[in-house]
């Protein structure tokens, strides 16, 4: 059960919220040195290679969005009929 954001009903139990982003903004991410932490499968047709070696890989970062407020909504409201 939850409420309607935009009619405030309340929606019967075991009903999905239809979710709608309201607002994002634009977000720089900066760049981070061995952020992401992977093992290295060994080939095959070395057999001295370590098993399970880990490596580690950057992050560029960049700019992209990220949401800042969403609301829930019933199935009538999120089609248009209330």
């Amino acid at each position: 059960m939850f409420r309607c954001h935009l009619c405030r009903e309340v929606v019967p139990p075991n009903t999905r919220p239809i979710r709608r982003v309201v607002e994002t903004r634009d977000r720089q991410y900066p760049f981070r040195p061995t952020a992401n932490r992977f093992k290295r499968k060994p080939r095959v047709d070395d057999p001295d290679r370590k098993k399970g070696r880990i490596r580690y890989r950057d992050d560029p970062g960049g700019a992209g969005r990220e949401i800042v407020r969403e609301v829930l909504l019933c199935a009538a409201c999120a089609a248009g009929r209330h």
